[in-house]
């Protein structure tokens, strides 16, 4: 019954889609920009750019493969096809929404508690699926989904399963209604004819029969493990003859007539448990040709381009033991594509950050760094802008230089003059953005050569770069020239981005013109609080005139978010050691106890002045005492009273006692829990 359930709450909610889905809709979106909305499900519009970044991994193939305007490029028979996918995604994207919006107006959304639970329980149930954790997270990347955007989408998922269990608790179907849907629909359910083989025959020479047996049951296991890793598909595809063998395979199952939009993975594991045949299906079910028929796959594909793709994927994902002739057949492979690739035209990057590039490149230069593959030493000067994700090397800069890195690998091969002589006519030559300006810049850091200033002063000052790339060429230009060279040169025509990597790095700059201008900037933004945090680290003592202001008008902490949240900027107040900020660190505290104050309990304004005043008081305990004795006699207020008090005993304690590091900040906490239950 829970499976007749759930098929009518995905027939009532298909149909609910398609009354949102105009008839023309997706015959008007090809040429359409990404901003448009392609349904409205509520007050939600649903974009093209929606739909597209579900279909990111496809439409970047397109993309490498037909260029940028792929969608007037790409055969009728593609367009058609993409038409398709973008329809059936739409009508998921609409889904989605409408469970959504209904879990929301019946109130079914569960705490984040719950949802962490499910989410948590479900992706456990999809790594035992996918077997294991690698592969689990090789299949995200392989279908460009990140950790965030993966548990995004579980929790559309979790939610539609309560809503739709919701909205079929009630529902009964006959037996009756059953038969006479699966006689309607009778077409679903049948298979084709055909032929599945599932008995090989493993024999021995031995005349022992016991022996014999044990020879025969151990050539059975040998190959029940080759096909259950995955060995045996792998192999295929080194030879084309093997792999259509394994495609002959796959229709006798399946049946002759199979077509690649057929393949369903559920239905595949449900026809066969040899796991090389569930690989293959996965490794073609995407491909798309005229003639769809799955048996006639190596006659029509381009099978080095395919062999090489999928032995990249596998190899990149599994660890991999290769036999020479495999290795061979690799470096045959890498051989030919060395005086072919033009690197000029299949390595590209713009200032939006988008790189471009072959995948005839990306696999050569992946396996001659992986197999430490010898090429000629003009190729190899020309890996020294790749980008990592080349290698799928998360560590973003130049030092890491063990065996089988992409940087280890380079400098095994040229020595260190050769790398500064390419880089130097690197500058004159060519014109560099995104991540191989990124990749240029790491190897001038690393060899402390100014040959990349010119290539880093104009990123920095080219607005239509990302803030990432001129962060990297502000930190390398303060390296090779200095602060006081960026200040004078571009502070004065700094735009926003620009003067949020002039606020980042202000500690190490420690410049008063850079300071007043984000002062500057400070107090003319929203709420006057857009550098606070930076100055009261950096300008502490105009920054707390600013913040004391700020707090005193909302009588509150200007970054209060309820009582029991981290407000980071105030928490800043408790690295102020400063001596001249005394008198404006004691109107603070005064103001902690004015009626009605809003204050954070985890750090907030109390305990961070309180610290700030212990740090002053490190250095100066009895100018610290004399104003605290002072504040003390002169206010009315009693909790004012008491605060000066009970500083006044530990201060004294902590400098008759010559104690010489101030208390932390969960010290102070502690402290002054106890003196409020006094």
């Amino acid at each position: 019954m829970g499976k007749v359930k759930k098929l009518v709450a995905a027939a009532m909610v298909s149909v609910m889609s398609l009354s949102v889905v105009g008839c023309n809709m997706i015959e008007q979106t090809a040429e359409s920009k990404a901003k448009t909305v392609l349904a409205k499900v509520g007050d939600t519009n649903i974009t093209l750019g929606d739909v597209d970044s579900e279909l990111k991994a496809d439409i970047d193939n397109l993309k490498q493969t037909y260029g940028q305007d792929y969608e007037s490029s790409i055969p009728d028979s593609l367009k058609e096809q993409l038409k398709t996918v973008r329809t059936q995604v739409l009508n998921q994207l609409v889904n989605e929404q409408i469970m959504s919006q209904k879990a929301k107006a019946l109130n079914l959304i569960p705490s984040d508690e719950e949802l962490e639970s499910k989410i948590s329980e479900k992706t456990e149930e999809l790594k035992g699926v996918y077997g294991g954790e690698e592969a689990f997270k090789s299949a995200l990347e392989y279908y460009g989904y990140t950790d965030e955007t993966f548990k995004e989408f579980m929790k559309t998922q979790v939610i539609s399963e309560i809503v739709t269990e919701y909205m079929t608790k009630d529902v009964t179907i006959s037996d009756e209604e059953v038969e006479k849907y699966y006689n309607t629909n009778i077409a679903n359910y049948t298979t084709k004819p055909s032929a599945t083989a599932n008995h090989i025959l493993f024999k021995s020479n031995n005349e022992d029969k016991e022996a014999a047996d044990a020879e025969a049951l151990a050539q059975a296991n040998e190959a029940k493990a080759k096909i259950d890793s995955g060995e045996v598909t792998f192999d295929a595809l080194f030879e084309k003859e093997k792999f259509q063998k394994l495609v002959d395979d796959f229709v006798n199952i399946m049946g002759m007539e199979q077509t690649y939009q057929e393949i369903d993975w559920v239905h595949v594991h449900d026809r066969t448990d040899r796991e090389d045949l569930r690989e293959l299906a996965e490794a073609i079910q995407n491909v798309r040709f005229q003639d769809d028929k799955v048996k006639k796959f190596t006659e029509i594909v381009d099978w080095e381009n395919f062999s090489i793709g999928e032995i990249h994927q596998h190899i990149k994902t599994q660890k991999t033991n290769l036999s020479d002739q495999q290795l061979g057949y690799i470096e045959d492979y890498v051989q030919k594509q060395i005086s072919a690739i033009k690197w000029d035209k299949e390595l590209c990057s713009d200032k939006n950050g988008t790189t471009t590039y072959t995948y005839r490149l990306a696999y050569a230069c992946y396996f001659i760094v992986k197999f430490d593959i010898d090429v000629p030493n003009e190729f190899i000067k020309h890996m020294i802008l790749l980008p990592r994700f080349f290698l799928h090397e998360e560590n973003r800069r130049c030092e890491d230089e063990k065996k089988g890195s992409l940087d280890g690998y380079i400098c095994s091969r040229l020595s260190e003059h050769e790398i500064v002589m390419q880089l130097k006519k690197i500058a004159e030559e060519q014109v560099l953005y995104g991540s191989m300006a990124e990749r240029y810049i790491e190897w001038c850091e690393k060899y402390k050569t100014d040959a990349g200033k010119e290539i880093a002063e104009r990123i920095l000052e080219d607005r239509e770069c990302k803030q990432y790339d001129r962060k990297q060429c502000f930190i390398y230009l303060q390296k090779i020239m200095t602060g006081e060279y960026l200040v004078e040169k571009y502070l004065g025509k700094a735009d926003e981005e620009m003067l949020d990597i002039f606020a980042e790095k202000a500690a190490e700059l420690n410049n008063v013109e850079v300071n007043e201008r984000l002062l500057e900037e400070t107090t003319k933004s929203e709420g006057k609080t857009k550098y606070l945090r930076t100055l009261l680290n950096v300008y502490p003592e105009k920054a707390l005139l600013l913040y004391y202001e700020i707090a005193s008008e909302k009588n509150s902490i200007p970054d209060y978010n309820g009582k029991n949240t981290i407000a980071g900027m105030t928490e800043e107040i408790a690295g102020v050691d400063n001596p001249a900020c005394l008198d404006i660190l004691t109107k603070l505290m005064e103001l902690c106890f004015r009626d009605g104050f809003r204050d954070g309990e985890i750090f907030g304004l109390y305990d961070s002045v309180y610290k700030a005043l212990q740090n002053v008081a490190s250095g100066e305990a009895e100018f610290v005492l004399e104003k605290l004795g002072n504040l003390r006699d002169q206010t009315d207020n009693k909790k004012v009273k008491g605060c000066c008090n009970n500083m006044i005993f530990n201060i004294e304690k902590q400098y008759y006692e010559q104690l010489d590091v101030p208390w932390t900040m969960q010290e102070i906490k502690h402290l002054n829990s106890q003196w409020s239950m006094v």
